[in-house]
């Protein structure tokens, strides 16, 4: 077993996971979850309230696709609240950052205070943790692109904003110094590497700091018949990981709080690496799901197998 990780001037991480570092998932609802993650039966039903117990926080994906109404935002805070320190950062809608219609024009200014009435309950409870912006490859540093990214943090002002922005083109001083003069977050990423990529770095232009990790699968992420849960098929190895940490504690030391969000979802990988993360970072074993600590022997030395709670 690990005794926690080391930075690279040597200073012991051990013990700062909970109080600087947050480590979770993007989404939690997958149907190739089953058996794996989630056990067969209850937890079925209320899937986020089984896995918050073995997580610090978790991204909201379906609010990238459709703007989540009260009721929905009400049930993911029933589903946390027996989990006192859990956070949620919640993706952006599409409509703003890869549409191209008037929805990412000024006319799509109308569906603004929908979306902070969705977050607000979030907010009021102490759980929001950060709004992400998340912008496609072909996104590239323009005069069109920038006015179109100020509008949206314009739009924003006042949340805890992140913006991810995957062009090479963006890594440029004078965007830095933008965003941190707005106080946005600038969210750093591992992907498969590639030409005009954004590599990954430990940079922060906000209090806070913002990792996702979407896995290294450089066929699948380049082949033009890719799936969603093609692209995203990949498990980190443990070498891999604390390369990953690496950067992230690097940016835990100055940052208010830090979070780092894995993405490669296929077949729970995801919530294995997350596990696995939280586990090197608290330098003793933490709860993993009873499927999961099977299914992935490369975490059975940082967990232990835990049935998380069931839903009532």
């Amino acid at each position: 077993m690990m005794n926690g990780l080391r930075m690279e001037d040597g200073t012991d991480t051990t013990c700062q996971w909970r109080e600087k570092v947050w480590v979770g998932t993007a989404g939690w609802s997958y149907p190739d979850w089953a058996g794996i993650v989630y056990p067969p039966g209850a937890a079925a039903k209320r899937p986020l309230h089984y896995l918050a117990p073995y997580l610090d926080c978790v991204e909201v994906n379906t609010s990238f696709y459709r703007i989540p109404d009260s009721r929905l935002v009400g049930g993911w805070l029933r589903d946390v609240a027996a989990v006192p320190h859990f956070q949620f950062l919640v993706k952006l809608w599409r409509g703003w950052t890869h549409g191209e219609g008037p929805d990412s024009s000024p006319a799509g200014e109308g569906q603004v205070p929908t979306f902070r009435n969705a977050v607000a309950p979030l907010a009021d409870a102490g759980r929001l943790a950060g709004v992400l912006a998340q912008f496609p490859w072909s996104f590239r540093r323009t005069p069109e692109n920038r006015e179109r990214l100020a509008r949206v943090c314009d739009w924003l002002g006042g949340l805890p904003l992140f913006v991810e922005l995957r062009h090479r083109s963006w890594l440029a001083e004078p965007v830095q110094a933008e965003l941190a003069r707005r106080g946005v977050g600038w969210c750093n990423i591992d992907q498969p590497p590639h030409a005009g990529g954004v590599p990954l770095m430990a940079l922060r232009t906000a209090s806070d700091a913002y990792f996702r990790f979407h896995g290294r699968n450089c066929e699948a992420w380049f082949a033009a018949d890719a799936t969603r849960d093609t692209r995203y098929d990949y498990l980190y190895s443990r070498q891999e990981v604390e390369e990953l940490l690496n950067s992230v504690t690097r940016a835990a030391a100055e940052a208010g709080r830090t979070f780092v969000i894995y993405n490669n979802h296929w077949r729970g990988q995801e919530v294995a690496n997350a596990v696995e993360t939280r586990g090197l970072l608290r330098g003793e074993a933490v709860p993993a799901p009873p499927g999961l600590w099977r299914e992935y022997p490369q975490i059975q030395d940082v967990s232990v197998s835990r049935p998380g709670e069931a839903p009532a």
